[in-house]
């Protein structure tokens, strides 16, 4: 998942319901959720210093655009034991915004980058030599 580091990425055409990312104002954040072809999912938060699964549960599809998250385990315990329904958009083949409304009745935006499967010691070597 992104974080905002610089303001609202985010624009909502009000007409359409469409969204744009400003990617100037985002940057990587630590957590990553991982959804398996058997409906369930586990989003982690890992940093160098903490690691830790930070919600369990599973997912189901409703209609294009919305699925809803059957949450089992949360941190947050108005998340626990519930079922919190999320809207999703792709701005891109590998970059989506999801959202949803938290408890105190706010519409929350998050912005997630698809990771793909390779070797890191490749992908690592290849940023390293970009950056010389």
């Amino acid at each position: 998942m992104y974080i905002p580091a610089d303001g609202n990425p985010i624009t909502e055409n009000q007409q359409t319901g469409e969204l744009s990312l400003d990617s100037s104002k985002i940057q990587p954040g630590y957590s990553y959720k991982f959804f398996s072809k058997d409906g369930s999912f586990t989003t982690l938060f890992a940093t160098p210093v903490v690691s830790r699964i930070t919600i369990m549960g599973t997912y189901e599809v409703l209609s294009p655009g919305v699925y809803v998250e059957h949450v089992k385990e949360h941190t947050n315990p108005a998340y626990a034991n519930r079922d919190t329904e999320l809207a999703f958009q792709f701005l891109s083949d590998d970059v989506f915004v999801m959202s949803y409304e938290n408890e105190f009745g706010n519409r929350v935006f998050e912005v997630w980058k698809q990771v793909v499967f390779g070797s890191p010691r490749e992908e690592l070597m290849k940023h390293n030599n970009q950056r010389r």
